[in-house]
């Protein structure tokens, strides 16, 4: 009988060295996989600013940036100098542009 408890000691000690070594690999691979999951939430963020910050900026500068580049050409277009952008593109091509 002492030696069955003996043996089963020496078994439980087996068995949690086995399962202290699983778990340290366990670990490992949760260490790396979180890591990855983060990378990957930041990445996104850079990939969402990426698109989303050129269509604010031409949101707010492409109007005056083509207001500018067309105004050299509204004189000899015969446009008026109070057009707005939209008038001025329906009137240098009206097959195009409709509404």
């Amino acid at each position: 009988m002492a030696y069955d408890s003996i043996a089963s000691n020496e078994e439980v000690k087996k068995l949690l060295e086995e399962n202290i070594a699983l778990m340290k690999e366990i670990k490992e691979d949760t260490l790396y996989v979180k890591k990855y999951v983060v990378m990957s939430q930041i990445l996104g963020f850079v990939k969402v600013i990426i698109v989303v910050l050129p269509i604010i900026w031409a949101a707010f500068y492409l109007p005056k940036m083509l207001s500018n580049v067309l105004a050299p050409y509204q004189e000899l277009l015969g446009v008026t100098q109070g057009a707005n952008l939209e008038e001025t593109m329906k009137q240098i091509a009206p097959q195009v542009i409709k509404k």
